[in-house]
């Protein structure tokens, strides 16, 4: 669906002002779900850098925030989920 557009000159009434809305609020969900599956898309593809001392940031940094997430958030990571298949 697509929302209703404003013509020249013309203000768009209340009832097509809150259609377009519900319209953006489906829509915001649904790229949402979209950037947030290319994000992890990406970071499930293999390691595209130079191997060289970057890497072991790399590392580093997801130990760290990991780290981070398990001391912040209620959420704990899990591989649960993925032993059934």
């Amino acid at each position: 669906m697509t929302p209703i557009k404003n013509k020249p000159g013309l203000e768009l009434t209340d009832e097509q002002k809150r259609l377009n809305a519900s319209i953006a609020s489906v829509r915001v969900g649904a790229e949402h779900a979209i950037a947030h599956l290319k994000n992890w898309r990406i970071t499930a593809s293999r390691y595209r850098g130079h191997l060289d001392d970057r890497f072991d940031n790399v590392i580093l940094a997801v130990v760290g925030l990991q780290a981070l997430n398990d001391r912040l958030s209620d959420r704990k990571l899990s591989f649960a989920r993925f032993k059934n298949n």
